[in-house]
């Protein structure tokens, strides 16, 4: 809590065992930019356990690398009454999602530029539980983005669409 930077700024390999937890926001305290910055094409973010994601200036996950969300593990962003200021999670990358995911207050849920996956099995939900998505639940940007879904996606209570396409949307 209380940084000016981000709260995880990874620029190598970072790995999120199944037995733990990381809070990032959650006493209150304000990030200055992006709950986890994923920044370089050689970072990769691996999440086996749960993270909670709130308070943050800019993004909750911000990747530009390979973000995993593997098979049991939990992401929460803007889920206890924490405002993400920007995105929920802007992928500029590959993002896989082979569990769940809960995005809440934020400006938009999801930005996808680059490849994001969500997995058979898996579960994305935006704007579900005590908060509203400003604009779209997912804004899939670009002629070379891909949005593959295999799983489940849940939108509610956003102000404008559930989701917008504008690249390669697969359901």
């Amino acid at each position: 809590d209380n940084t000016s930077g981000s709260g995880i700024d990874n620029q190598a390999d970072f790995s999120n065992a199944a037995t733990a937890n990381i809070n990032i926001g959650q006493n209150g305290g304000n990030i200055g930019e992006d709950g986890i910055d994923n920044r370089g094409s050689a970072a990769t973010f691996t999440n086996s356990g749960t993270i909670a994601i709130d308070n943050t200036s800019s993004s909750g996950i911000d990747n530009e690398g390979d973000f995993s969300n593997v098979v049991n593990a939990t992401l929460d962003i803007g889920q206890n009454d924490g405002n993400i200021g920007g995105i929920g999670i802007f992928n500029q990358a590959t993002f896989t999602n082979s569990s769940i995911i809960n995005v809440d207050n934020t400006f938009r849920g999801i930005t996808n530029t680059g490849q994001f996956d969500n997995a058979a099995n898996a579960h994305l939900n935006i704007g579900q539980n005590s908060g509203n998505i400003d604009v779209d639940g997912i804004f899939n940007s670009g002629s070379s983005s891909s949005f593959r879904n295999n799983g489940t996606i849940v939108i509610d209570n956003t102000s404008s669409n559930g989701i917008r396409n504008r690249g390669d949307f697969s359901n």
